[in-house]
């Protein structure tokens, strides 16, 4: 019997020494499930490192896309309207010089043959008067009339007032003719630079009347817009490059003049925008990123980077959460310049904490 007991201890001693490395096997491994949990429950966020660059601030405006010009056209002289052209109507567009519409161009034909005619005669009458002058002043020359006279007496001598009347009367017939010209080429009403109608009120064979209201033509050769923004708001002087968005697209502008004082009734400042044509954007409404002020030395964060305050999250080199207060150089929708109170490569946290509490350990997310 005291043999199986002592067959027995060995056996225990093994039992035992088993159960010893079970258990500290089971510690260990829930030790580091314990690490690895804790670091999957640290809050992860976004970090963005500081860089000192220069930033030109873009300040908000908007507005509607508007012509180069309006025309309300009418027709100078009186008639019948004699031709249209197909494309006359609401939404035609024309090129510059292309004609619109003509009117009845038989009485301003008489007219310039007249005036032609009437030109020819006062020619030749001042031909028939330099022939005469020409003689008076030979006879002059053989009569010996070397003696001293008053200079009107010796004008009317040689004939000089009949010839400065006949070339009066040359350049009255030749205003005459251009004036006929004119009426005539007023008679073909031409587009004034390519563009588009609004709107017309003209129909063939209707008759006209100086100064009547006959259609609106649209300049499309370039589009401006009046755009408002911010009376607070610094805006680059003309020259300065815009960027517009509108309807899900962008183009860019360029700053024709700032427009002095301000709108009594939105309290907004107004900036004349130039911009290129482009086809549908007239009459649209575009939204503007104006060329703001340009700071030349802080640090552009992200606007989501600004905390209540003017405050920042820093996220320190030992993933400690930091508040700190700074100072704000500018800011615009997209971006904000921050001055004193941060350092190049800096960690700025620029995602959201629920309870940022100073010193939690916090994650950065990795970089892709």
């Amino acid at each position: 019997m005291t043999s199986n007991w002592k067959r027995q201890i060995p056996t225990a001693l093994i039992l035992l020494l088993g159960l010893g490395i079970t258990f500290l096997l089971a510690s260990q491994g829930e030790e580091e499930e314990v690490k690895e949990g804790r670091m999957r429950e640290l809050p992860v966020v976004k970090v963005w490192e500081a860089q000192a660059s220069t930033r030109q601030l873009q300040v908000p405006g908007w507005g509607v896309v508007e012509p180069l010009e309006r025309v309300n056209m009418q027709s100078e002289i009186s008639g019948r309207v004699v031709e249209l052209s197909e494309k006359l109507r609401p939404g035609g567009r024309f090129k510059a010089g292309e004609l619109l519409f003509a009117l009845e161009a038989r009485d301003a034909q008489y007219e310039l043959e007249q005036a032609k005619a009437e030109l020819e005669q006062a020619r030749q009458a001042l031909n028939i008067e330099s022939g005469r002058q020409a003689i008076a002043q030979a006879e002059w020359v053989l009569l010996g009339q070397q003696t001293e006279l008053p200079q009107a007496s010796r004008d009317r001598a040689l004939r000089v007032p009949q010839f400065k009347e006949h070339e009066a009367a040359v350049r009255r017939a030749q205003a005459l003719v251009d004036q006929a010209q004119l009426r005539l080429e007023r008679t073909r009403i031409l587009a004034p630079d390519d563009g588009r109608i609004l709107e017309e009120d003209i129909a063939l064979g209707r008759y006209v009347e100086p100064g009547q209201a006959l259609l609106t033509f649209l300049s499309t050769r370039r589009f401006r817009i009046h755009a408002r923004f911010s009376a607070d708001a610094v805006v680059k002087a003309a020259g300065a490059e815009v960027r517009l968005q509108s309807k899900g697209r962008e183009w860019t502008g360029q700053v024709l003049e700032i427009l002095p004082g301000v709108d009594p009734e939105t309290r907004q400042r107004q900036v004349l925008v130039d911009l290129d044509p482009v086809e549908g954007l007239l009459g649209a409404y575009a939204e503007l990123k104006l060329p703001g002020e340009q700071i030349a030395e802080g640090f552009p964060l992200p606007r989501a980077a600004l905390r209540r305050g003017r405050h920042l999250w820093i996220l320190s080199p030992e993933n400690r959460l930091e508040i700190r207060e700074v100072e704000v150089l500018g800011e615009d929708e997209e971006m904000v310049v921050i001055g004193k109170g941060l350092q190049a490569a800096e960690r700025v946290i620029v995602s959201h904490l629920s309870t940022p509490l100073v010193g939690m350990e916090l994650r950065a997310e990795a970089s892709e």
